[in-house]
């Protein structure tokens, strides 16, 4: 329960909107390209989405301010209690960086594009973003010669591991589970990867890449956290 009583000012600190994460998933994700695992748990994340949506929303109705990551999710909360008659204040604070080192290495001494997530087992989300990757993009990429992927994160889902072992270009692709330091792995990629076809928010990882001078190529739906709405 949420409770905002007289002279108590309530802040909401509203890292993304998450159903709006699985709203994108049910009505707008390509569902024929997403992992088995994520197919089998449809329908359970369709039965309890009107609960989620509901809950966030009652959430942000008690409180007097919100503070979001982005103007594009700002803006997706005003819209959301406005519906309501709710009127609060709104705050944009993007992320605070730690200090990044930029590489020592040049471009051409980079190698591979890089993938980081954290994963905790499964392949929702960052999961389908990877496995999207590897089925539609990868394979046209290989046509300019071998160019590796490296795949680091927390608990790497075992499906997709067990995927990997079959597919055609295995060889190229590691995994890397729990680095300790993401720094190293950005000094020596060439390029992130965000592929992700739905989810909200800011990526931390495009920010935390960007600090450390590592450029990244993101989707469509990565790139509207920064308000990007064009095909640059």
């Amino acid at each position: 329960h949420c409770y905002n009583t007289d002279g108590c000012y309530l802040i909401y600190d509203a890292e993304a909107i998450w159903h709006r994460r699985d709203e994108l998933l049910l009505n707008r994700v390509d569902h024929s390209l997403l992992s088995n695992e994520t197919l089998k748990n449809l329908p359970e994340i369709s039965r309890t989405y009107d609960f989620r949506r509901g809950q966030e929303q009652h959430l942000l109705s008690k409180a007097n301010a919100v503070t979001t990551v982005s103007a594009v999710e700002k803006a997706h909360i005003l819209s959301i209690l406005s519906v309501q008659n709710v009127s609060i204040d709104a705050y944009v604070i993007g992320h605070v960086m730690p200090e990044m080192l930029l590489s020592s290495f040049s471009f051409q001494d980079r190698r591979g594009l890089f993938f980081v997530a954290g994963f905790h087992g499964g392949m929702y989300y960052n999961g389908d973003a990877i496995f999207w990757f590897l089925r539609t993009v990868f394979p046209q990429i290989q046509t300019k010669g071998p160019i590796p992927l490296l795949i680091a994160g927390h608990q790497i889902p075992s499906y997709l591991q067990i995927w990997l072992e079959t597919y055609e270009y295995k060889n190229l692709v590691t995994l890397l589970e729990s680095p300790n330091d993401l720094q190293p792995l950005y000094d020596q990629s060439r390029i992130l990867v965000v592929p992700h076809q739905y989810g909200t928010g800011i990526q931390y990882k495009v920010s935390e890449s960007m600090s450390a001078g590592l450029p990244c190529v993101l989707s469509h739906v990565a790139a509207n956290g920064f308000n990007s709405n064009n095909d640059s």
